[in-house]
């Protein structure tokens, strides 16, 4: 991260959240018309992990302006959330790692090469940042891990339940993309002049998931397990409230 000073580093990190949060409005609300459901269901504060599954690279764009409002952006920009997304398709340039650091992201490594020994420690870190990210601000994941090739959703990643496990969030929001992939299909990979309009698509918010029957549980890996199973179908019956 190029050296600048801490106040001058948050005045630009503020005026780049409201640039990314008008041009997502602009893509997702004028351009195409995602229906919100649910925003009844967002808790206002601190300590919250919204977990989603992923149909675009657009993704955490479309959810930062549905679970944030303008006021909040400006008045509690605290509770913007992280987001973490896969440091090969966006840290892939000086300029590029500068703005998305900026927009308060965790660069994660979803395909390693290394040993398996080596892929637990990447694994063990990028959980303590998430838990590091949720005791202080928000945060957003997708479960799934990567974007879905076949309009179904995937199984809750290791790490997500994990951090939940680890973290204990003071809420675990639930978050249905749906029709989202027609906006931007995974074919035209990150080319911004293609992304599409007039497309209709929904995101639903559902309300937070309660992990507490599972604090009297003593093995790690049951809990891991049911935490996994339990956030996959809360997405899964957010279904029936779409129109």
């Amino acid at each position: 991260m190029i050296k600048i000073g801490r106040k001058l580093k948050l005045l630009i990190s503020f005026f780049s959240f409201l640039i990314a949060w008008f041009s997502s409005y602009y893509i997702f609300r004028i351009r195409n018309k995602v229906k919100i459901i649910g925003q009844e269901n967002l808790p206002r504060s601190v300590n919250t992990l919204f977990l989603a599954n992923h149909q675009t690279l657009l993704d955490s764009f479309l959810i930062g302006v549905s679970v944030i409002s303008l006021r909040e952006l400006i008045f509690h920009p605290i509770r913007m959330p992280w987001n973490a997304p896969d440091k090969d398709n966006f840290f892939y340039n000086k300029i590029i790692t500068n703005i998305m650091v900026l927009l308060k992201t965790i660069p994660i490594i979803r395909n390693s090469k290394r040993k398996k020994k080596t892929d637990n420690d990447i694994i063990k870190k990028q959980v303590r940042r998430f838990c590091s990210a949720l005791r202080h601000s928000n945060l957003l994941l997708f479960f799934e891990g990567t974007r879905s090739r076949n309009k179904k959703i995937g199984k809750c990643k290791y790490g997500v339940a994990e951090a939940v496990r680890i973290a204990k969030p003071k809420y675990v929001v639930p978050i249905l993309l749906h029709d989202i992939h027609n906006i931007m299909p995974i074919k035209v990979g990150f080319n911004l002049f293609k992304i599409g309009s007039n497309k209709k698509g929904f995101i639903v918010i559902g309300k937070p998931v309660d992990f507490s029957d599972l604090d009297n549980l003593s093995k790690n890996q049951e809990i891991r397990k049911l935490i996994s199973e339990r956030v996959r179908q809360s997405v899964i019956d957010l279904k029936k409230d779409l129109p």
